[in-house]
């Protein structure tokens, strides 16, 4: 897909952020524990096993 001007930007977009934080108007994003992070980890490891001998 070619890029279409005035369309839309890295910079546009950097500037938009950037209004939508000054305004207090964004929050922070959740980050699960390290513990969290694992079990997610293990359990889309477990998932693509099971994908791929089902396969």
């Amino acid at each position: 897909m070619k890029n279409v001007p005035g369309k839309k930007t890295d910079m546009r977009d950097s500037e938009w952020i950037a209004t939508l934080l000054r305004a207090g108007l964004l929050r922070s994003s959740f980050v699960p524990e390290k513990s969290i992070r694992e079990l997610r980890h293990l359990t889309r490891y477990r998932k693509s096993i099971v994908r791929d001998v089902a396969a």
